[in-house]
C-alpha cells in the first residue's frame, strides 16, 4: 500500500512538473571545460609542462573525494525518502553533503589561480573570456516579459 502510494505521488509530480520544465525552454550550457579553454589559449611546451601538475593533482584529489561524497548524496537521499519526516536529519545530510561542494568549489578556483598566474596578460584575457559566463540567452518565444 505505501509502495502503490509513494508511486503515485511521484507521477502526480512528475505529471504536475512536465508542462512547467516544457516552458522553461533548454537547460543553460555549462561551464566550458578547463582543458578545452587551455588548448584554445595556445600554451607554450613549458606552460603545458607547469600546469600539467597541478591538473592532475586535482584530479587525483577529485577521484580520491568522490567515494565518500557519492556516500554522503546517497545518505541524503535515502533520509529524504525515508518513510519518516525529520527535519534535522534531512538538515545534518545536506550539511555534510555540502562540505564537498565547497571544498570542490574551493579547489577548482585554486587550480584557476594557479593556471591563470602561469599565463600572459593575452593569454589571461583570452582565458578569462572563454572560462566567464557564457551571454545571457535571447527571451523565448511566447514567454512573458518582465
Amino acid at each position: 500500500m505505501k509502495r502503490q502510494l509513494a508511486v503515485m505521488a511521484h507521477a502526480l509530480m512528475v505529471l504536475a512538473i512536465a508542462p512547467v520544465a516544457a516552458q522553461q525552454g533548454p537547460p543553460p550550457s555549462g561551464p566550458v571545460p578547463l582543458g578545452f579553454v587551455l588548448r584554445a589559449i595556445d600554451l607554450t611546451p613549458d606552460q603545458r609542462a607547469q600546469i600539467d601538475p597541478p591538473m592532475r593533482t586535482r584530479h587525483e584529489a577529485a577521484e580520491a573525494a568522490r567515494p565518500a561524497a557519492e556516500a554522503a548524496g546517497r545518505a541524503l537521499a535515502d533520509q529524504v525518502q525515508a518513510g519518516t519526516f525529520d527535519e534535522a536529519a534531512i538538515r545534518a545530510k545536506a550539511a555534510a553533503m555540502a562540505v564537498f561542494d565547497a571544498d570542490r568549489v574551493v579547489a577548482d578556483a585554486a587550480l584557476l589561480r594557479d593556471v591563470r598566474a602561469l599565463l600572459t596578460p593575452e593569454q589571461r584575457v583570452k582565458f578569462d573570456l572563454l572560462m566567464g559566463p557564457p551571454p545571457p540567452a535571447p527571451p523565448a518565444a511566447g514567454r512573458p516579459r518582465r
